[in-house]
């Protein structure tokens, strides 16, 4: 499944199909789960793949305009496996929660995402966290992510090496949109890796 969750309460609905739109006075989200596997082919699984000619403008209708005064996703996880490479890639986050307010797809409004990507520290602070402004009618996003204490080993066929150990921490500022813009400050801590000829370094 790419999405589940234990509960959807949503709360003052209202519809609209002469204007388009869809209205709602909150919509929470408990325990979702997000689920994203890339096949050994390289395909994301369960999501269909692109059309080989796009669609002419005159084809596609205007998407209905949403608009959520409160949005929350509580206790959620994430999980992406990739099959593509050797050996397979797993990450997950856990405790993931996500709020915005006035949310809208016709102007700009803010969010905020803390989760743990750590089996262990339970009580610790959040290993990631993100805030951003989101512009769904520019298409643009300025945001800023902290990453801290990563275990760089669960990505190691990325790196083209075998990570055994080493922590990555990483704050990165910026807009994405018609151009990116980023500003990043990086750390890594205690590497130890083996390159293809298993040389250490």
């Amino acid at each position: 499944r790419l999405f589940e969750s234990e509960r959807i309460a949503a709360r003052g609905i209202r519809v609209s199909a002469h204007d388009r739109s869809v209205e709602m006075d909150a919509l929470h989200l408990a325990q979702p789960r997000v689920t994203l596997q890339r096949n050994p082919d390289g395909a994301l699984d369960g999501l269909p793949a692109r059309p080989e000619e796009p669609q002419t403008t005159s084809e596609v209708e205007p998407l209905p305009v949403v608009s959520i005064g409160e949005f929350r996703a509580e206790s959620g996880s994430a999980v992406y496996n990739d099959l593509s490479v050797s050996p397979p890639v797993n990450l997950s986050l856990r405790e993931l929660h996500v709020s915005a307010d006035s949310v809208t797809t016709q102007d700009a409004f803010d969010v905020e995402l803390s989760a743990h990507h750590r089996e262990t520290d339970a009580e610790a602070n959040p290993g990631l966290r993100i805030a951003g402004t989101i512009d769904p009618a520019k298409t643009a996003l300025a945001l800023r992510v902290d990453l801290e204490d990563f275990e760089l080993f669960r990505v190691g066929p990325y790196l083209g090496a075998d990570v055994q150990r080493g922590r990555l921490s990483i704050t990165t500022e910026g807009m994405v949109g018609d151009n990116i813009s980023l500003s990043n400050s990086v750390l890594i801590e205690g590497l130890k890796a083996k390159h293809g000829d298993g040389g250490d370094d």
